[in-house]
């Protein structure tokens, strides 16, 4: 049986009987059991192999001419067609033909790579491209949002109310403006202004402020240039330096401190009632702040709101003709405005003040103490509803009671009623007066006639006199 079958190319002229048939299957399983794959030897070249006549459905002639057909696609001519490799070679897609498993799966297996590299290829270009196109959405997209916020494009144009503070930071800024909704990006405004300027243009204050351009949000942001909320405020007559102040404080036009901080540093020599009273002055500014009902600004300067202050005492000094008379009379505007402050502080309405400043200049061409309450309330912490007479012996270059002639300086600020009357008394020989208790001041010649309506019930204070000339 071995004998028939080991040669390779020996021709099949018979067909199998079932005997035989048996034979081949012993011989077959004897020769190549059923082994595993990657346990069967491998062939060698040169190795023949047994094949079932079956194979070529009992015609074994096709053998040559296939060979041929074999080497004449390999290119090997009639000669190479013994030497073909006929494992190897593709038979085409005739479906009755057997195939390797083996080179099924080879080649499937290099199908499927080649699938999974062209699916691999096509998703991560398609994947790359998403990519790109996103990125460029986003910076599209942010660039148009900071674009939009640095030129306003389409911002409400509804103004907001904007506190910048003293001694304030471009941070601080920025914040406020991003909490009203002026600005969308509070680094953007600060990468503005630090690359085109502009911090040295923003002012403290209060202002109306609309969500517009960078260039225009930084000019609303001045005194000069923006928009400032405005706040009415009144000061009376005969209210102190510190006492003004804070009035403009709790209007929110600025701080004590930083008022009284100006008022003690700042010149203002480019007004000239103030030439003649140099800068160690105390309470320099005491007196020339006149009382009046202003517009000021939330936030304003303390420098601007001082100055405004001053400018309006000019007008007013100018309205009246008081420079003139300062000139015509035996007395300088500061002395004027010292005796001003008095007759301010002590009458109990305008028509008593020409009286009133008859009693002080009396006392002055006599050269009496002025004893004047009042110049005594400038001197306490706070005001009280009497004075004491401990209260008469407190040192102070402010005490009438204790000094001769015109205190330091004027204890208010004086309107103009008051500052008339100081240049225009009445001419009477009153030295005395006291208050009283219908409201009006009653004013007398001599001590004794003092003495008596103090101790008499019509004084509104009886019993608690001073017997000076304010009471």
């Amino acid at each position: 049986m071995s004998d028939k079958y080991d040669d390779w190319n020996d021709p099949i002229d018979e067909e199998f009987t079932p005997e035989e048939g048996e034979q081949w299957d012993e011989y077959f399983n004897e020769e190549h059991p059923k082994d595993s794959a990657s346990e069967a030897e491998p062939l060698e070249e040169g190795d023949t192999f047994p094949i079932d006549e079956a194979f070529f459905d009992g015609d074994t002639s096709v053998l040559p001419a296939e060979a041929g057909e074999m080497a004449e696609d390999a290119g090997l001519g009639q000669q190479g067609a013994d030497s073909l490799d006929y494992d190897n070679y593709d038979y085409g897609d005739d479906d009755d033909d057997e195939e390797d498993p083996e080179d099924d799966g080879r080649y499937t297996e290099r199908a499927i790579r080649l699938n999974r590299r062209r699916r691999t290829g096509l998703l991560g270009g398609m994947m790359y491209a998403a990519f790109i196109l996103g990125v460029g959405t986003i910076l599209a997209l942010l660039g148009w949002m900071w674009v939009d916020d640095i030129l306003g494009l389409t911002k409400d144009d509804v103004p907001v109310e904007i506190t910048i503070p003293h001694n304030f930071t471009i941070e601080d800024v920025a914040h406020e403006l991003y909490a009203q909704g002026v600005i969308n990006h509070q680094w953007l405004f600060i990468e503005y202004v630090n690359m085109f300027g502009g911090e040295e243009r923003i002012e403290p204050g209060v202002y109306q402020v609309r969500p517009v351009d960078f260039r225009a949000i930084i000019r609303s942001l001045n005194q000069r240039t923006g928009e400032l909320v405005a706040v009415r405020v009144t000061i009376p007559e005969g209210r102190t330096m510190m006492e003004t102040f804070a009035i403009l404080e709790y209007n929110g036009v600025s701080t004590v401190e930083a008022l009284r901080e100006v008022a003690d540093t700042v010149s203002f020599d480019n007004f000239e009632f103030l030439a003649g009273l140099p800068m160690n002055t105390m309470n320099r500014l005491e007196g020339y702040l006149f009382p009046d009902t202003y517009d000021f600004f939330l936030g304003q300067s303390p420098e601007s709101a001082i100055r405004t202050m001053l400018r309006n005492f000019d007008v007013r000094m100018q309205m009246n003709d008081i420079y003139e008379l300062v000139e015509e009379s035996e007395f300088t505007l500061h002395e004027i405005l010292n005796i001003a402050a008095m007759i301010e502080g002590e009458m109990a309405s305008v028509e008593e003040a020409p009286q009133i400043s008859s009693v002080i200049h009396n006392r002055i061409r006599t050269g009496m103490h002025l004893g004047i309450d009042a110049t005594i309330q400038y001197i306490l912490p706070e005001r009280t509803e009497f004075v004491l007479y401990a209260h008469l012996r407190i040192e102070s270059p402010y005490n009438t009671y204790l000094h001769l002639g015109l205190p330091y300086g004027p204890v208010g600020n004086p309107g103009v009623a008051a500052i008339l009357a100081a240049l225009n008394p009445d001419r009477t020989d009153f030295f005395f007066y006291a208050l009283h208790v219908d409201g009006h001041h009653h004013f007398t010649r001599t001590y004794a006639e003092h003495q008596a309506f103090t101790n008499s019930p019509d004084f509104v204070h009886y019993g608690w006199g001073t017997g000076g000339g304010g009471e």
